[in-house]
């Protein structure tokens, strides 16, 4: 009975973090300000920061996500198919990972075997210390945001549902 009650309160624990609503998060960054650096690993476990992969002139699909969250996971054959239909040069796809506060000792691992095992092939931040989410204030994962050529916040929250159309809004 207790590990019942256990894996219930995990379940609920992971549909507050990980839903798959499209409510407003009150903290969001503001559309039109520049994006926010933050710093976390690479896939090598070395140190980077956001601006490390943005170059201006090009926009950026900024995906805050999971291993461990359902929606998330399932969110990545939609990436590939963006990643398929928009030229490289125009979109950079940049995957931001964040651990669920009970697996940070595995977060790396699980991360890195996760993106090589489902081959996707875009940038990732590993943010293990969940810096991003301070700075963009998101509440829920997964999140999608939209950066411009000119660095600024184009989009602080597409839903999935309409991801595509909203890409085809501004790159053309």
């Amino acid at each position: 009975m207790k590990k019942i009650n256990s894996l219930l309160l995990l379940s609920i624990f992971l549909f507050a973090a990980c839903s798959s609503t499209d409510d407003q998060d009150s903290n969001l960054i503001e559309v039109g300000t520049y994006y926010a650096d933050f710093e976390g690993l690479n896939l090598k476990e070395q140190a980077t920061t956001l601006s490390d992969y943005i170059e201006l002139d090009k926009y950026y699909l900024l995906e805050f996500w999971g291993v461990w969250c359902p929606y998330c996971t399932a969110e990545m054959d939609k990436l590939k198919e963006i990643r398929a239909a928009f030229d490289e040069n125009q979109l950079g796809i940049i995957g931001v990972s964040i651990p669920n506060k009970n697996s940070a000792d595995t977060f790396l691992t699980e991360t890195k075997k996760y993106v090589t095992d489902h081959n996707l092939n875009w940038r990732h931040i590993m943010d293990l210390f969940r810096t991003s989410q301070r700075e963009y204030g998101y509440e829920r994962i997964p999140t999608f945001m939209l950066i411009g050529p000119d660095g600024k916040i184009l989009e602080n929250k597409i839903s999935r549902e309409s991801l595509k159309e909203t890409l085809k809004k501004y790159i053309k």
